[in-house]
């Protein structure tokens, strides 16, 4: 079975809970299954060494089902993305890479907000389970996210979601970044996508944010540009590549530091000692050595 490199992909029906290779990136397979019962997919969930499994032909009272049998189980996966028109469910199997690369920018994005005397004003989502009555009765659980306190009320959604991939594709977290902001009514205000690729040993941090945006014009001056049609913009692209030539190893960063809007975060103007939240290219390099350090 094959799908396309996106969130919504197109599955073959098949008898059995029997497991599906399909390829997403260069170097990884992600599985994908039929699913038949709540204990065959556990074992499924058991088996796979990939961070994703797809699986199909589900219905939104089985994932209730298995919202409530992995909490009774105290089970540590994340119901990731359910889409119910394609019958279609993603459940992310944290993994030490996966986990690393959004739990590492995201710790140092709330100490930037300690910092800053933050610690009251800001409520840690995680893996939150939201769901969209505009969008299907869709929903979603982020690997990290978080929103001002008392500006959105409870149970509002968050402004800041970070989405990672390491079996997952790019186009993939792309697409369920769209879902985020069209899901919440435009109340997500910002998604930091974190893709590590293991063969390359690098890793891509994306920051999208909506909005116009300029670009330059192909074969014009930086100084004539283009509005683009308001939307998703990838506002920032940061690669961080391992050099394993040197011991230990070393992480180069393209790209100046990851800058965050506090105007986005928390819905208002900063007031003294506040500011935009900077994570700097030196803590991006620690972040990388985390992602890679249990990688052989």
């Amino acid at each position: 079975m094959e799908f396309t490199d996106s969130l919504q992909p197109s599955l073959s029906t098949q008898p059995s809970l029997s497991t599906a290779a399909t390829s997403i990136t260069s170097d990884e397979q992600v599985p994908v299954v039929k699913f038949t019962t709540i204990k065959e997919l556990f074992q499924e969930i058991n088996a796979t060494s990939s961070d994703v499994l797809i699986v199909s032909d589900i219905s939104p009272n089985d994932v209730n089902e298995i919202h409530r049998a992995r909490d009774e189980a105290c089970r540590g996966f994340r119901l990731s993305y359910l889409e119910p028109s394609t019958k279609r469910l993603e459940i992310t199997i944290p993994n030490s890479p996966h986990e690393a690369a959004h739990g590492a920018i995201y710790a140092f994005i709330t100490h930037k907000m300690i910092t800053m005397g933050l610690a009251s004003r800001w409520k840690v989502e995680g893996a939150t389970r939201y769901t969209s009555t505009q969008n299907n009765n869709s929903e979603a659980e982020s690997d990290s996210a978080g929103k001002p306190i008392p500006d959105r009320p409870r149970n509002g959604w968050p402004t800041l979601v970070i989405e990672a991939g390491y079996s997952q594709s790019l186009a993939s977290l792309r697409s369920k970044m769209e879902w985020w902001f069209d899901a919440s009514n435009h109340e997500v205000k910002i998604v930091l996508l974190v893709k590590a690729n293991r063969v390359q040993q690098s890793i891509l941090i994306e920051r999208w944010e909506e909005g116009p945006s300029t670009a330059p014009r192909p074969g014009a001056t930086t100084t004539r540009s283009v509005t683009s049609t308001i939307g998703p913009n990838c506002r920032q692209e940061i690669t961080i590549t391992k050099d394993t030539s040197s011991s230990p190893p070393q992480y180069q960063v393209n790209s100046t530091d990851l800058v965050l809007s506090f105007r986005l975060l928390f819905l208002r103007e900063p007031g003294p000692q506040e500011g935009d939240i900077v994570v700097t290219t030196a803590e991006l390099q620690l972040c990388a050595a985390q992602i890679w350090y249990d990688v052989v």
